[in-house]
C-alpha cells in the first residue's frame, strides 16, 4: 500500500509540474521585419523567463536600430494546433512546429535561411538537410501572442457573416459586436 501511495503521489506531482510548465509558455509571432504577408509567419513558444523577456525587448527594438535578431530554433514535422500563419487569411496551420528554441542570433549559416512557406513545401527535406534547424535571416519576433493564441477570421457573403475561430478556450468569455456604418 505504501508503494502504491508513493507512486500515486509522484504521478500527481509529475502531472502538476507538467501542467505548470505548459502554463508558463508564452507564444510569439515570428515574421519578416518588413510588411511581407505572402512570406508567412510562424509561432515561437518560449518558456524560460529570460527568453520571454528578451523576446519582449526585441519587439520594442526596431531592426533599423541594429537590434534585430533572428530566431534559431529546432522544428519537427506534424501539426501542433498552435503553429499557424497568423498573417494569412484563415490562419492556416503549418504541417511543422517549433520544438526547441536555441537562441536569438545575429546570423546563421545559409542553409538555415528560408521562410515558413519554404519549409512547408517539403518539411521532410528541410529537416533532413538542416538537422531540423531554422534561422530565417529576414525574420524576427514581431508580436506577442500570449499564453493562448487566438485567430478569428470573418467573411461576409449573401447569407451573412461567417466566423472561424482557432484556439478558442472554454475558460474565457468572448464578445462579438457589430455596428452598421
Amino acid at each position: 500500500m505504501r508503494k502504491f501511495s508513493f507512486i500515486l503521489g509522484y504521478s500527481i506531482l509529475l502531472i502538476a509540474s507538467v501542467t505548470k510548465a505548459q502554463t508558463n509558455t508564452v507564444y510569439f509571432l515570428v515574421a519578416t521585419v518588413w510588411d511581407c504577408r505572402p512570406c508567412g509567419s510562424y509561432v515561437l513558444p518560449l518558456s524560460k523567463p529570460e527568453d520571454i523577456a528578451q523576446a519582449r525587448q526585441l519587439i520594442l527594438a526596431t531592426p533599423t536600430n541594429g537590434n534585430g535578431k533572428i530566431v534559431g530554433a529546432r522544428i519537427a514535422a506534424g501539426k501542433d494546433g498552435i503553429n499557424r500563419d497568423y498573417l494569412a487569411p484563415g490562419c492556416p496551420e503549418w504541417s511543422w512546429h517549433v520544438t526547441e528554441f536555441n537562441r536569438f542570433a545575429d546570423g546563421s549559416i545559409e542553409i538555415l535561411d528560408g521562410s515558413p512557406r519554404l519549409v512547408e513545401r517539403d518539411v521532410d527535406w528541410w529537416i533532413r538537410n538542416t538537422g531540423g534547424l531554422i534561422g530565417f535571416w529576414a525574420y524576427g519576433v514581431v508580436r506577442e501572442l500570449g499564453p493562448e493564441p487566438i485567430c478569428l477570421t470573418l467573411q461576409t457573403n449573401a447569407s451573412g457573416l461567417h466566423f472561424t475561430w482557432h484556439g478558442v478556450s472554454t475558460n474565457y468569455v468572448y464578445t462579438l459586436e457589430s455596428i452598421d456604418s
